[in-house]
């Protein structure tokens, strides 16, 4: 089965560390600096991603020109991947993040995505980020887990706060 088949069967959609198309990214080009090849179907079902606050102008720019369907707001906050990414208080994402949600695009926005399910970021993050929470339709976590049950015990941890 292809990508392009899945995407269509089961409404697969894939977040991508990127606010530009996958073709365009530097960090999906190949060793020899040519762009990836991308399966079709793979662009039209990715999802953009603020990764951090050093994307929120180019963000606010897309936004206000009505480009995503979909947005993501910060990649693991909580967690530096092998330091590439910073990690950044919920009071700090409040402030980076609060212009952006405010702009008012009929995007529909994905909460940051926490790397810890038993935290309590992301109820920080809605105390310190007045209103924002009624802009965020949908709730990202990565939950990490190889037991069933403890996929879902994170899940409904993040559901509870």
């Amino acid at each position: 089965m292809t990508l392009q088949q899945i995407s269509k069967d089961i409404r697969t959609y894939v977040i991508a560390f990127t606010l530009e198309p996958l073709s365009t990214n530097a960090h999906y080009n190949l060793d020899d600096g040519s762009a990836c090849p991308e399966p079709a179907g793979l662009e039209a079902a990715r999802i953009p991603m603020v990764t951090d606050s050093t994307e929120l102008d180019a963000a606010k720019q897309k936004l206000r020109g009505n480009a995503f369907g979909y947005l993501e707001l910060f990649n693991e906050p909580d967690f530096s991947f092998g330091g590439f990414t910073p990690i950044t208080s919920p009071a700090d994402s409040a402030t980076d993040l609060k212009p952006l949600i405010d702009i008012g695009a009929p995007t529909q926005l994905i909460s940051p995505a926490v790397a810890y399910t038993g935290s309590d970021w992301l109820k920080e993050f809605q105390r310190n980020c007045t209103g924002c929470m009624d802009k965020i339709g949908i709730i990202s976590a990565h939950v990490y887990s190889v037991e069933p049950k403890g996929a879902i015990d994170q899940i409904k941890g993040v559901h509870d706060q």
